[in-house]
């Protein structure tokens, strides 16, 4: 919709009703369902890490919450400037609570990439889940929604390739990606990215192109 036409529907409707039809198109709904099929398949499946003298495989079960979490920024982009102009106290508690419903959904959603995992890797892929979904937030404020998976791809990127100590297939401790579910530093880690995201996303909201660093 243009923003006339938003300016249009705000007149005739409450901020609150109209928030979520802002955010979200069928667009971003199918490619968020589309990549929770995708990360089903992709945690089926093992790899060898790249660049490594290990050639010991391991699950891709902690990459596959990586692939929901790539366009969930699309599901955070402000379209409508003229609705924060109208009541901006009673949208940041509508963004808390859509930021908040969103990562919860997601990482929920998350269970038809469980049922495909092995055991010990569903918790991974829950925590996972969460803790990309902030990046994708925190990314989709600063940076803007348009390029938040970027801030998804670039870590996952990073330990998918050199995750693991090269020559005893160890994770390194700044790969919690991969970290077993049992690892409180994980956990907590994933769980701050999550409350930054939904935290600076409720303040400061997003913008299709630009951020926080932008304006």
């Amino acid at each position: 919709m243009t923003e006339r036409t938003w300016q249009a529907l705000a007149a005739r409707r409450t901020p609150a009703r109209v928030f979520a039809w802002s955010r979200v198109s069928p667009l971003t709904v199918a490619a968020i369902g589309a990549a929770l099929a995708a990360g089903a398949l992709l945690a089926t499946h093992s790899y060898a890490q790249p660049f490594s003298y290990n050639e010991a495989k391991t699950s891709l079960a902690p990459f596959a919450a990586a692939l929901p979490a790539l366009p969930l920024g699309l599901a955070f982009t402000n379209n409508m400037a003229a609705l924060e102009v109208r009541a901006p106290r009673r949208l940041a508690v509508a963004r808390l609570l859509w930021a908040a419903t969103g990562i919860a959904a997601l990482t929920a959603a998350a269970t038809a990439i469980i049922g495909a995992a092995e055991p010990q890797w569903r918790t991974v892929i829950l925590r996972n889940c969460l803790g990309l979904s902030g990046l994708a937030l925190t990314a989709a404020t600063l940076a803007g929604s348009r390029i938040a998976w970027i801030a998804v791809f670039a870590p996952t990127a990073a330990m998918f390739t050199a995750g693991r100590d090269g020559t005893t297939g160890e994770v390194h401790p700044w790969a919690v990606l991969l970290a077993p579910a049992s690892s409180p530093a994980a956990a907590l880690t994933m769980a701050l990215a999550a409350i930054a995201g939904v935290v600076l996303y409720a303040t400061f909201d997003s913008r299709p192109s630009s951020g926080v660093l932008k304006q």
